[in-house]
C-alpha cells in the first residue's frame, strides 16, 4: 500500500502522486502503455484504490471522486509522457533540449509578430521556467482542496434550516435571509 503521509488528506494525495511519479521516471514505459482499454495489472490496480481512497476521505461525491482520480493520473501520466518525448528527441539528435532550443535563432527573430509572447519573453518567462509537475501537482491539489470544501459545506440556513439560495458573490450564505441573520445576532447577544 505504501507509506502513509503524516497530516490530512491532501499531504496523503501528495505522497502517493509523487511515488507515482517516481515510477514513472524510473520506468517511463508505464505511461505510454496506458489506455483507455487496456487492463491494469494488480499494482495499478492497487496504487488507484489507493488514490480513491484517499480522495474519499476529502469528502468529495463518489463520481468527483473517480473524476478527480482520473484526471490525477492522467495529469501524471502526461508528465511522464514528456520526459519520454524529451529523451526520444534527444536520442535520434544527439543533442540535448537545452542545446537544441538555443540553436533557434531565427525564431526568436521573428517574435514581434506574436505580442504576448515577445513580452513575456523580454519579461524573462522562460529564463527560470517553473518545474511542469511540480506547478501542475499544486494546482490540481488546489483545486480539489476547493471542490472538497463545497462538497462539505453547509447548503441549510443556519437559523431556519431551508434551503441556501446560491451565494451570487463573495462568502458563502449562512441565512436564507436578512431576518434569519437578524434572528441569529439577537440570539448571540442574548446569550452574552
Amino acid at each position: 500500500m505504501g507509506v502513509r503521509a503524516a497530516g490530512g488528506w491532501r499531504e496523503e494525495l501528495e505522497a502517493c502522486l509523487r511515488q507515482g511519479w517516481e515510477l514513472r521516471k524510473r520506468h517511463p514505459w508505464l505511461a505510454e502503455v496506458r489506455g483507455t482499454r487496456r487492463l491494469p495489472g494488480p499494482n495499478a490496480v492497487a496504487f488507484y484504490d489507493r488514490l480513491l481512497g484517499i480522495l474519499s476521505g476529502a469528502g468529495l461525491t463518489p463520481a468527483r471522486t473517480v473524476a478527480a482520480a482520473d484526471l490525477l493520473g492522467r495529469f501524471v501520466d502526461a508528465e511522464a509522457l514528456r520526459l519520454v518525448e524529451v529523451a526520444a528527441a534527444e536520442r535520434a539528435s544527439g543533442v540535448g533540449e537545452e542545446e537544441w532550443w538555443g540553436a533557434r535563432d531565427s525564431l526568436y527573430e521573428r517574435l514581434g509578430a506574436y505580442p504576448v509572447v515577445t513580452a513575456l519573453w523580454e519579461a524573462g518567462a522562460w529564463d527560470e521556467p517553473a518545474d511542469p509537475f511540480e506547478f501542475g501537482l499544486a494546482r490540481l491539489l488546489d483545486a480539489i482542496e476547493l471542490l472538497a470544501g463545497d462538497e462539505t459545506r453547509d447548503e441549510t440556513c443556519g437559523m431556519c434550516g431551508t434551503p441556501l439560495p446560491g451565494a451570487m458573490t463573495g462568502r458563502p450564505r449562512a441565512y436564507c435571509s436578512r431576518a434569519c441573520r437578524q434572528r441569529a445576532y439577537r440570539e448571540r447577544r442574548a446569550r452574552r
